[in-house]
């Protein structure tokens, strides 16, 4: 299963990055998928490099 599907079927399951922003690694490449679930949906904000730009993304809502 990919890793959106693993979201979509148990966004609960990965770690909080922020406040109500929670980081779910890709398992091939150094890259990851910062969302938000609210509700009944889940919003994706940024997908960005692990080593690259620490900061892009953050401010998104």
């Amino acid at each position: 299963m990919t890793r959106i599907g693993q979201i979509r079927e148990n966004p609960e399951q990965f770690p909080f990055f922020d406040l109500g922003i929670r980081r779910a690694n890709l398992e091939r490449f150094p890259y990851h998928l910062l969302y938000r679930v609210r509700a009944e949906e889940v919003r994706v904000f940024v997908l960005r490099h692990d080593r690259r730009n620490p900061g892009f993304g953050k401010r998104r809502k």
